[in-house]
């Protein structure tokens, strides 16, 4: 076996296959297999050995979309030869009747109006040499074994069918159709023979497109290109498709990650479509993470009475369709930083800035890629340190900066124990091409963290990659950093983490149902579940609480376990003059200042007393304290 590409974090995609005469499909996914290492692989729409041109191969969880794939109508040049039948519709047969041609065969005006009369919804029957299942066994099998089988006819349509040339000499036609899925060219052949008189079967055959046009084979690789590239670990993810060529219809979610999909709603804003022309579809989202990777396929729920109170948004339900993972091909020519970006700080965005402009100036992409989970979590079997940040905001944070693509690396116990050489030529060139790397001069990376700028700039030197180290910006004695902004996080200096981020605090999530026991106290709040837990001081904190919509509420936000018969700590938010259902809403808390600590109550009599002063506390605070 080649170098396998195991080690590739992301081995999932979409791959066109120029497959070659004599090969079947099975035979190319079997070599892939073998010589790229990864397991799971299938196709979207069989091949006989025969037929050459577009074979769509699957890789990872691409495999699920087998179904979405093959349902599109495709496209086929084929060579039609008449005169002669065979026991399999095709050359590769046996002949088994033959009849004089008459010369209007091959007149042209003649067979271009045969072939216009195909296109329309035929019943076909298919060929004995097929692999239909008849009793549990393959129509192809029966048929070598002697045993004529009766196979029913289908329903098939046939889209568009156009002549290219026709050869007197040879008695052939070349054609070109768009069928519907299930379709049989060879049975084509076969009827069209039937028709005119004189038996017919198809003598090539190649598909040239897929997916209504969306694919084509002008894009696909050889297989001998393949097996060259599966030879570097990694390099085989530069033939993915990109999604958009997939036609897949919907509305666009961006910014998401599969922790924020995962077991909760989406929220879609107003019809968009980012999708090759395709027409949206109300009732499907397509969840898009930044390095261009499918999240996932979304159905809506109509029965969300949220529509009707906001039109301008859709819920749509988890895991219904599909849950993703397709790559996109390598984004080429880019400056590049890298690193966690925990917080995205002062100092990451100075970084961040620079990249961005020097991009500019070089008239290439900017990218940043990240980790995640973060490394410590993976590498460290205790004292993880919390994020500040979940990586859908950090995402944003970072795009909000002006980056073209933020590619998101998983961080695995397999990459924490890659060395710096094999991650730079196995990770790193295999999402992009670097003209300049950037990145802060403390850099480290690679096993244990033993590589910095040094090495970093040696493993890069064979592609031609200038390596930058930044000095970063400093704020008072100490180097900002997301430590410590960590610390006083947890400290509950809100204030100065703040200052040190460049941008609030903030816990985001959505609101669930709770005991529902401030509405009897005439204190509702909202019971936010965090994507990340809180590293603030549990206490009594002002806030600004911010809609999917962009407006937001003055709000008393409480962390913590209040009552003495509730163990759970948990965030609550009660929105000042803010009347209605927040059930499934996506919130953002930003926390502003802690104004009160967490007090322990007896009962919950006690609770509703002490909450009502607490709230009008900060309602207070706000009134005398502005935050731009």
């Amino acid at each position: 076996m080649s170098k396998s590409l195991t080690n590739q974090p992301s081995m999932n995609g979409v791959i066109l296959v120029d497959k070659p005469a004599g090969w079947t499909s099975h035979d190319v996914i079997a070599k892939l297999r073998n010589a790229s290492g990864v397991r799971r692989i299938g196709h979207a729409g069989t091949l006989d050995p025969l037929a050459t041109g577009l074979l769509v191969v699957l890789v990872g969880t691409a495999t699920r979309l087998s179904d979405k794939l093959t349902a599109h109508a495709k496209t086929y040049r084929a060579t039609v030869t008449f005169g002669a039948a065979t026991d399999t519709d095709d050359s590769e047969g046996s002949v088994i009747a033959s009849a004089k041609v008459d010369s209007f065969v091959f007149d042209i005006a003649f067979a271009a109006k045969v072939l216009s009369d195909l296109v329309k919804v035929h019943m076909q029957v298919p060929p004995q040499y097929s692999a239909i299942k008849v009793g549990g066994k393959t129509a192809h099998r029966s048929a070598r074994e002697g045993v004529k089988v009766e196979l029913a006819p289908r329903e098939i349509e046939i889209y568009d069918a156009r002549l290219i040339s026709v050869d007197s000499q040879l008695q052939t036609w070349d054609i070109e159709l768009s069928v519907s899925k299930g379709t049989y060219i060879r049975s084509i052949a076969r009827d069209l023979g039937a028709e005119l008189g004189c038996f017919g079967h198809i003598s090539a055959l190649r598909r040239v497109r897929t997916l209504d046009g969306n694919l084509d084979v002008a894009d696909a690789f050889t297989l001998e290109e393949l097996l060259d590239l599966s030879k570097k670990p990694g390099s085989l993810s530069h033939a993915f498709t990109r999604i958009e060529n997939l036609g897949l219809k919907g509305r666009v979610v961006d910014a998401l990650d599969e922790d924020t999909v995962s077991g909760r709603s989406l929220y879609a804003p107003k019809p968009t479509n980012k999708m090759s022309g395709s027409p949206c579809d109300d009732k499907i989202a397509l969840a898009m993470s930044y390095d261009g990777r499918l999240l996932g396929l979304y159905k809506r729920d109509e029965a969300f009475d949220a529509v009707a109170r906001n039109p301008d948004l859709q819920k749509f339900n988890p895991n219904v369709i599909f849950r993703g993972g397709i790559m996109q091909r390598n984004i080429g020519r880019s400056v590049v930083t890298l690193g966690v970006f925990d917080g995205v700080h002062k100092g990451h965005r100075e970084l961040v800035k620079r990249v961005v402009s020097r991009a500019e100036e070089l008239s290439v992409p900017s990218v940043v890629i990240t980790f995640d989970p973060p490394p410590g979590t993976v590498v460290r079997s205790e004292h993880v340190p919390a994020p500040i940040t979940g990586l859908c905001e950090r995402i944003e944070r970072l795009k909000s900066l002006g980056v073209d693509e933020v590619v998101i690396i998983p961080f695995t116990r397999d990459l924490a124990d890659t060395g710096g050489h094999d991650f730079v030529d196995g990770h790193l060139f295999s999402r992009c091409t670097p003209t300049e790397i950037i990145v802060g001069e403390n850099f480290r990376f690679g096993h244990g963290g033993r590589c910095g700028i040094k090495e970093l700039a040696e493993y890069c030197k064979p592609y031609g990659t200038t390596v930058i180290a930044s000095v970063l910006e400093e704020s008072g004695a100490e180097r900002i950093s997301s430590t410590r902004i960590r610390t006083l996080l947890e400290k509950g200096d809100i204030t100065a983490a703040r200052d040190l981020l460049g941008h609030p605090y903030k816990l985001s999530g959505y609101v669930s149902k709770g005991e529902q026991f401030g509405r009897t106290i005439g204190v509702p709040t909202a019971n936010v579940k965090p994507f990340v837990a809180p590293m603030v001081p549990c206490g009594g904190y002002r806030a600004l609480v911010r809609f999917l919509d962009g407006s937001s509420r003055e709000s008393a936000v409480f962390i913590g376990s209040p009552r003495d018969d509730c163990q759970k700590p948990t965030v609550e938010a009660h929105l000042f003059d803010f009347s209605g259902d927040l059930y499934n809403t996506y919130l953002e808390v930003e926390l502003i200042e802690k104004v009160t600590d967490i007090a322990r109550y007896p009962d919950k009599e006690a609770l509703g007393v002490g909450i009502a002063q607490q709230v009008e506390r900060i309602k207070k605070s706000h009134s005398t304290v502005r935050v731009e």
